[in-house]
């Protein structure tokens, strides 16, 4: 899973996560053909690092991976609630629909703790615990009935490479109508967008 937060001078701001699905069977030919793909455009696949011929190419490629399907959850983001609670939200509405609508067993979500090299070498794990408490929340609440494995892995992970074509060019699409071209390359793929109130 991967999200993107946009703003829109003055008018609105939105909030989008991204989530993968695959069978575990298909994710090492996905990832080889992700490795492969990042390897011919000779970029790293992530959308705000990629020049426009370099997302085109990677959109055209990834759409045509038989093996993954999309979905979007999304919110307006308003200016009353914190960034972690809007994440928050559309974390926990995320996890509820793909494990109760979608069997999905495992969760691998893009690591956002911050590495401070130096003196300390430490590592902070102040924001991937919040993801973890969303899951012991909904556990605790016998919400999620069905066993689930939640990993945070790095950048490095292929599949999260997906999530954040999907995201960035759908928050592109939200946020900058001259931009918008860049989610029809992928839309199709796309099996649910959920729009979240928070």
């Amino acid at each position: 899973m991967r999200e993107f937060r946009t703003l829109r001078p003055r008018v609105e701001r939105h909030y989008v996560i991204a989530a993968i699905t695959l069978f575990e069977a298909d994710s090492a030919n996905l990832r080889e053909r992700l490795r492969s793909l990042r390897d011919e455009i000779e970029v790293p696949i992530h959308y705000s690092e990629m020049n426009k011929d370099n997302r085109l190419n990677a959109l055209t490629s990834v759409s045509a991976f038989r093996d993954w399907e999309g979905f979007l959850f999304e919110t307006k983001d308003p200016n009353t609630r914190s960034e972690r609670q809007v994440r928050d939200k559309l974390l926990r509405v995320a996890l509820l629909d793909l494990v109760h609508r979608h069997g999905v067993s495992r969760v691998t979500i893009e690591s956002r703790n911050i590495s401070f090299a130096g003196a300390f070498d430490k590592v902070y794990d102040g924001l991937d615990r919040y993801d973890v408490a969303v899951l012991t929340s909904l556990r605790s609440k016998h919400m999620l009935e069905k066993e689930l494995e939640l990993v945070h892995a790095t950048k490095d992970e292929e599949i999260l490479w997906l999530a954040d074509l999907l995201a960035s060019s759908r928050s592109d699409a939200l946020c900058h109508p001259k931009k918008g071209e860049y989610f029809s390359y992928i839309a199709h793929r796309v099996r649910e967008i959920r729009k979240v109130r928070v």
